[in-house]
């Protein structure tokens, strides 16, 4: 199965720290949704990473191949179903230019707030990691 990291998890030392064996699959994005910072985190010590609905948005993330038990870790890790949802999203993948289907992890949105320096610095090391855009980098991960 499918796992589309668009925060701290972009990072393959944070996602390693729950998930046994994920495999990198590609970058990729999702459409119609917006990347935003929101919500406050006890352990991170300010807003965490979210997606939002928002029509001509697209969202840029890593896509991971992961087994059952890395889900099992990824619910407990992103307080699903409470604190997050997880649903099934196409994201685009795009050095194999196809369509797959990934699980995500999305809550509804609460106010914007500003996020420690040490989760955007994991965010950012995540996306450089792997290829992100760095004008999504900029704007959007650095952009609060």
């Amino acid at each position: 199965m499918y796992y589309f990291a668009y925060g701290s998890n972009m990072s393959e030392e944070r996602i390693r720290e729950n998930c046994k064996n994920p495999k990198f699959v590609d970058i990729g994005y999702i459409k119609d949704y917006k990347f935003v910072y929101d919500g406050y985190s006890i352990r991170w010590g300010g807003a965490v990473a979210n997606i939002i609905p928002k029509k001509g948005e697209i969202v840029w993330g890593v896509i991971y191949e992961i087994s059952e038990d890395d889900l099992k870790a990824l619910d407990i890790q992103e307080g699903y179903p409470k604190t997050y949802d997880r649903k099934e999203i196409t994201v685009f993948c795009v050095n194999k230019n196809m369509e797959i289907k990934a699980y995500v992890y999305l809550r509804e949105g609460e106010p914007t707030g500003k996020p420690a320096k040490e989760y955007v610095d994991t965010c950012v090391k995540g996306a450089k990691e792997h290829g992100i855009p760095e004008d999504y980098i900029k704007n959007m991960l650095m952009g609060w």
